[in-house]
């Protein structure tokens, strides 16, 4: 797997690398930042149609973890780095094992324009709700 690069949301916006940590069963891809409980990292997993279920499903997710302010010391030492909140963002996307390549194209294609819609954004960003 190689390193993914991916830009962060800012004003002017910055490349953050993502390093291969994990093959399977999920593929994982973390940002080494130095304290590992607050490094942001993305997966993606993929789970083919089966006897029980004739769908192929292929799901992503983004992990961004925030620590805590760390302040002061207990017997001179500094407490451990804890995570305040996270942001997670999701995308699952189901095709029929019928389904076509020229199908899966389009239903990628859709998606990745509805992520970058002006409506979208908004909602994400901003909380503007269309």
């Amino acid at each position: 797997m190689d390193s993914i690069i991916l830009a962060d949301g800012q004003s002017t916006p910055v490349n953050h690398t993502f390093t291969p940590t994990q093959t399977t069963p999920v593929a994982v891809w973390t940002e080494k930042l130095g304290v590992p409980i607050g490094e942001p990292y993305v997966t993606l997993s993929y789970s083919p149609s089966n006897q029980k279920r004739r769908t192929n499903r292929v799901k992503a997710t983004v992990n961004v973890p925030v620590l805590k302010a760390v302040t002061g010391s207990v017997d001179g030492y500094a407490p451990s780095p804890a995570i305040s909140h996270t942001s997670l963002g999701t995308i699952e996307v189901v095709t029929s094992d019928r389904s076509t390549a020229a199908q899966r194209a389009d239903i990628l294609a859709f998606l990745k324009g509805f992520v970058n819609s002006d409506e979208f954004e908004a909602l994400v960003a901003n909380g503007t709700r269309p």
